[in-house]
Parts: C-alpha cells; sequence; structure tokens
C-alpha cells in the first residue's frame, strides 16, 4: 500500500513551468529486503501538469494511487487518484 504523507507546490527555475510533487511512504520490494533494507521508503513523484491542483490537506494519510503511460521505453505517470 502506499501512502500520501505530504505534498509541494515547486516553480522550475529553468522553465518557470509549475509543479506538484507527492510525498508517498511506500513498503519495500522483495529484492529491497533481499539486499538487507528494513522498514518503508519515502518517494517523490511529479504530478502530470493538468493535476498540479488535484492533492488537497484532506489527502493526507489517503491511500495513494498511480497509473503510467510507457512511451519510447520510459514510464511516464499519466494520472493519479487517492482514495
Amino acid at each position: 500500500m502506499t501512502k500520501l504523507v505530504g505534498y509541494k507546490k515547486i516553480t522550475s527555475k529553468k522553465s518557470g513551468k509549475h509543479f506538484c510533487v507527492a510525498s508517498v511512504l511506500s513498503d519495500l520490494s522483495p529484492r529491497e529486503k533481499e539486499q538487507g533494507a528494513v522498514g518503508q521508503k519515502v518517494e517523490e513523484i511529479f504530478l502530470p501538469e493538468e493535476q498540479i491542483d488535484f492533492l488537497k490537506p484532506a489527502d493526507i494519510g489517503k491511500e495513494f494511487f498511480v497509473n503510467y503511460n510507457i512511451s519510447g521505453g520510459r514510464a511516464y505517470v499519466s494520472d493519479v487518484s487517492v482514495k
């Protein structure tokens, strides 16, 4: 399970574009555990441009879901939701 623990809105110094970055807490993968990691991990996920204002303070602590699209062999966040 992945839980939203925070978010921040930032502005790129290079392009001037606005972004929203979600901080999520998730369980370690079996591979990470095999390599000696213990506990959980925090990751930062950049939300798609059209969802910059999606997250609200009331979403903190809720389950966080990410959908990806693959283009040119790379995965891109296409959509996020909270429940």
